[in-house]
């Protein structure tokens, strides 16, 4: 089914996320990093997604199938409501 951020969610799961403008400044790709750390941890256990766009999307993109987590991040583009998005993660 469909979660609360309207995509497919494994029930259960704690949805860790953020939601950005995607400049070098705020690190992107560093928490890819850190969700790939978490997903090795602690597998299936979490579902991962990243809203948002700009121009390190592109490096953004990169990292998450460096870190081979194409499967486990949701990258779920600019956000209309980041109220209803911020609501929708743990």
């Amino acid at each position: 089914g469909y979660g609360r951020l309207g995509i497919s969610l494994q029930n259960n799961r704690l949805v860790i996320g953020t939601l950005s403008n995607f400049r070098r400044l705020k690190q992107i790709p560093e928490m890819v990093a850190l969700m790939a750390e978490i997903e090795h941890a602690f597998p299936n256990s979490f579902s991962f997604v990243i809203g948002g766009d700009g121009p390190e999307r592109e490096h953004v993109q990169k990292a998450i199938v460096s870190y081979g987590m194409q499967q486990k991040i949701a990258l779920l583009g600019k956000q209309e409501n980041s109220a209803e998005f911020l609501a929708g993660i743990d």
